[in-house]
């Protein structure tokens, strides 16, 4: 989605940036024939763009420059970090990719084996062994252009993960994917991750980010994603990195015909978390599902900003993101649906809903339809508001305790996402982290 022109710029971080980028390009190995061209272009989007200030529409309610601090360091973080991976990740029916920050670790992950003609590796390697793949797809569908923080992470392009599943394979199971943020001092760390799925192909990616609460860094995190023809792919994306970490993270969705593709977005911890999805299904046939739950208590901020542009016919898609926000937490949901002149016999719905748990909290909330088509079905809604009187009432007259009502209340309100999740483990661990959080609010 374009963001404009109207940025601020940051100066003194702004030129830290420039002179990291000199440091980052000489370290290089040279070994890329397309890459470079392709780092300078987006660093000259990235100059053009500078960081936005709130005459942004797209970032009117997020301050980003907030986060943007001085003392942000652009240099390239240590990844031989000892790290503990949270109990999730150590399960024995799932396939396992970590890195640590943004820099993949094989020797802490498990992944299929050879004979599966699954590829799990760094985008650095995928550049040596998979070349002409990798530079079919880069940057072809990530926005440099006109979103400076997808600039940003292009003109670092370099770490990050790859994940391609040829056609006609199946991943037999889920791949959970994980990037530990280990760096004491604040960092920007800028993971580039590829995900390619083929033609009559079928997977589960989950990716879980759980740092215990230690993190610090700010992660700029850039993820495009490839749905080939009559394939199927879940994926689940969980921020819960405690209190002082920071995410934006862009993901770009690119479905061929009678393809399949549904997302989950869990955002449980945070200081500043700003997701930027985008969803384009490109030929007919193709069912996408957009899913989302935030909690947000004390001063979290987190903005979703998602657009699905429905430009060929015959297609569906839903959408559906529920926020609890308590304490002084500020949260925004912009959601945008786009239906060109050519695609007819589009079904597009978009929901949000909201419950305020606190007075001092606050809830921005757009939801849009673009239509340009005349024969579609097309929905689009939001509300917010707080726990139900009535409800709590008629509990309590069951015996429960007040405390215990709104609990009851909360967990149903949140299970509608939840229990969309595939992966009963994955589901099972955010129930029980939704609990621990409601229990302490």
């Amino acid at each position: 989605m374009p963001e404009g022109n109207n940025y601020k710029q940051t100066a003194s971080l702004e030129d830290r940036v420039l002179t990291g980028h000199k440091v980052f390009m000489a370290s290089l190995n040279g070994y890329e024939s397309f890459l470079p061209g392709l780092r300078s272009d987006a660093l000259k989007s990235f100059q053009s763009l500078g960081f936005p200030d709130r005459k942004n529409e797209a970032w009117k309610y997020t301050p980003v420059k907030k986060w943007l601090t001085d003392s942000l360091r652009i240099e390239r973080a240590a990844d031989q970090h000892e790290v503990e991976l949270p109990v999730v990740l150590n399960q024995d029916r799932q396939y396992l990719a970590v890195s640590v920050n943004g820099v993949f670790r094989p020797d802490l992950s498990k992944l299929p084996k050879d004979d599966s003609n699954i590829v799990v590796c760094s985008l650095e390697d995928a550049l040596k062994n998979h070349a002409d793949v990798v530079q079919s797809h880069i940057a072809k569908q990530a926005d440099y252009k006109s979103e400076v923080f997808t600039a940003l992470n292009t003109a670092f392009i370099g770490e990050g993960l790859f994940v391609w599943i040829p056609d006609g394979v199946s991943l037999d199971l889920p791949l959970y994917i994980t990037d530990i943020c280990a760096e004491p001092q604040r960092s920007l760390i800028q993971p580039r991750n590829l995900f390619i799925m083929g033609a009559q192909a079928s997977g589960t990616l989950i990716e879980w980010y759980d740092d215990s609460g230690q993190s610090s860094c700010l992660e700029n995190a850039v993820t495009e994603i490839f749905v080939g023809p009559s394939s199927r792919m879940n994926h689940v994306h969980v921020f819960d990195r405690g209190g002082s970490a920071d995410l934006i993270n862009s993901l770009f969705v690119y479905q061929e015909k009678d393809s399949y593709f549904a997302t989950n977005h869990l955002t449980l911890s945070g200081s500043l978390v700003r997701h930027n999805l985008n969803f384009l299904p490109d030929a007919e046939g193709c069912e996408t599902h957009l899913f989302g739950l935030v909690l947000a208590g004390s001063d979290m901020h987190v903005d979703i900003h998602s657009f699905v542009d429905h430009a060929k016919p015959n297609s569906f898609s839903n959408e559906l993101y529920k926020y609890i926000l308590d304490g002084n937490s500020v949260c925004v949901f912009n959601g945008k649906v786009m239906v060109r002149q050519d695609a007819q016999l589009i079904n597009a719905y978009q929901s949000n809903r909201n419950i305020l748990l606190s007075d001092s909290a606050h809830m921005y909330s757009k939801p849009e339809l673009e239509i340009y088509a005349d024969d579609v079905k097309c929905s689009h809604g939001a509300t917010t508001g707080k726990l139900d009187d009535e409800a709590i009432f008629y509990l309590r007259s069951r015996g429960l305790r007040e405390n215990e009502a709104r609990l009851l209340l909360l967990e149903s309100f949140a299970r509608e996402v939840i229990d969309k999740i595939g992966e009963e483990g994955v589901r099972d661990c955010v129930i029980d982290r939704l609990r621990t959080v409601l229990n302490s609010q």
